[in-house]
């Protein structure tokens, strides 16, 4: 799922900076945004949205406000202004679109606490997508050029098409990282459903053990999405891993809590644990959010309800039972079984690609599998997928041994 709307593909800039100001004052309950792009080195469109319809005045009256406080030194950070449209102040924050000076967003609210850190991160994500989107409409104009006087320029213009073309080529992937950031709404709020569960049992147990209990399991769920935001917003880099030895029976144990919230009361956990189980070299919290990952793609699986068991083995990969994708050698293995719908025979080679998804639009970014599949392949290890349509799915992942 894209936090923008797919629309981008037009070639005037307009539509960029619309669909950022609209999705920004939905998300976030902005009192107004601005969003100012630059086209081709020319003054781009000021678009101006506000949750009610504005009377030009007003419009007027935000953008010079705006423009007058972009050119102070202290721009830069969030500040409190009187508010254009009237009745006290706003808080103000700036937030730049790509590295190449392709536009300015600032978003104005009157919560006192603006922007909070979950705020500033989908500030961010909705400004790499409109970079992402601006450079791939200008890379696509550029091409479009080429071709048209390609007949004239063809030995002339062979090295620059090349060039274009590979231009185009990384546009693309940047737009594809881009909806990686996009997938942050559904997978932080994954996480999130952790968190108020938490929060609003801990209202009725505030003062007894379970209370704090209930706490922390928030908390930790709050860390937890933090981590996994930072990461996807890390653009052009892989993903930053910790290795260390893990317990995975622990690391099933204290994530019960967690899953049991996501899943819900119609889902029926078990757990076989193997004893004596050999610690995995991985990095201890995306193991922990990919168990996640797996827990409410099951649950997905199984609307009506339904049982999901976790397994745990040591696992030793022969030289004849090898592949390209999984070496030989000692593996630690945990598997997560389902009794859901299952995956049909043609999709089951789609099903780890980035942003492919079974589920209906806007109930799932396409993500979770392909990222719990980078996790085990950039540790050392592997996946392996076991589904009959209506009897279940069964994604086991094998880690290194530490």
């Amino acid at each position: 799922m894209s936090i923008l709307p797919a629309r981008w593909i037009a070639d005037d800039t307009q539509p960029i900076a619309e669909s950022v100001a609209e999705v920004l004052v939905g998300m976030l309950g902005l009192e107004f945004a601005f969003v100012s792009l630059d086209g081709g080195g020319q003054p781009g469109p000021q678009i101006v949205r506000s949750p009610q319809p504005l009377p030009a005045d007003q419009i007027e009256r935000i953008v010079t406000a705006v423009s007058r406080w972009l050119i102070e030194p202290e721009s830069e950070r969030a500040a409190s202004l009187d508010s254009p449209t009237g009745g006290g102040s706003v808080r103000v924050v700036r937030q730049m679109i790509g590295t190449a000076g392709h536009g300015t967003i600032v978003a104005a609210s009157r919560q006192l606490g603006f922007p909070m850190p979950t705020q500033r991160l989908l500030l961010e994500a909705a400004a790499n997508q409109a970079a992402v989107a601006f450079e791939r409409r200008q890379s696509a104009l550029a091409l479009r050029q080429l071709n048209e006087t390609l007949e004239q320029r063809v030995a002339a213009e062979i090295s620059e098409r090349l060039k274009l073309e590979e231009a185009f080529r990384q546009a693309q992937k940047m737009e594809a990282i881009g909806q990686l950031t996009g997938g942050i709404a559904h997978d932080f709020n994954n996480l999130l459903t952790a968190i108020l569960g938490s929060l609003e049992m801990l209202e009725r147990h505030v003062t007894n053990p379970q209370g704090l209990r209930l706490l922390r399991t928030a908390s930790r769920a709050a860390d937890r999405g933090a981590e996994l935001t930072e990461n996807l917003l890390a653009f052009s880099r892989k993903q930053r891993l910790s290795p260390q030895p893990v317990d995975l029976n622990r690391v099933v144990a204290s994530s019960r809590d967690m899953v049991e919230r996501s899943v819900g009361p119609n889902i029926r956990i078990e757990t076989v644990l193997a004893p004596d189980l050999r610690p995995a070299l991985v990095d201890p919290i995306q193991i922990e959010l990919a168990i996640l990952n797996l827990a409410i793609n099951a649950r997905d699986a199984m609307p009506q309800g339904g049982r999901l068991t976790f397994r745990t083995h040591d696992a030793v990969i022969t030289a004849s039972a090898a592949s390209a994708d999984l070496a030989a050698g000692e593996y630690v293995a945990i598997a997560v079984a389902d009794t859901g719908t299952g995956i049909a025979p043609e999709l089951l080679n789609r099903v780890l690609d980035p942003f492919f998804t079974t589920k209906d639009v806007g109930k799932g970014s396409g993500l979770g599998l392909s990222m719990v599949y980078g996790l085990v392949k950039q540790s050392g290890g592997g996946l392996r997928i076991d589904t009959e349509l209506g009897r279940g799915t069964t994604v086991e992942l094998l880690l290194p041994r530490a």
